[in-house]
């Protein structure tokens, strides 16, 4: 497995203090009945307590994956709440 990192975004929310998420884009080469391509899957990090969240194998489409690394940062989806939103994101 490969990770990309791709993003850091802060997020501030007025009675809480400021947050700092990493985002990372992960890439596995897996094989299914012969045929060889990349799973993409994201991961969150907490810059501060290191807390972190991974969700596999959501797609192997890589523009499809970078779009929603991007809608994921931009939401500054934390650890806690990626695996729902990600989902949510597949239950659509």
């Amino acid at each position: 497995m490969r990770t990309m990192e791709w993003k850091q975004q802060e997020t501030v929310k007025m009675s809480l203090p400021t947050k700092q998420w990493h985002y990372a884009l992960l890439v596995e080469d897996i094989e299914v009945d012969g045929f060889h391509c990349e799973s993409y899957g994201i991961m969150v990090r907490d810059a501060e307590t290191g807390e972190e969240a991974v969700v596999r194998h959501i797609t192997v489409n890589g523009s499809e994956a970078l779009a929603l690394l991007g809608k994921v940062a931009k939401l500054a989806v934390s650890p806690v709440t990626l695996g729902d939103v990600i989902e949510d994101y597949l239950g659509q």
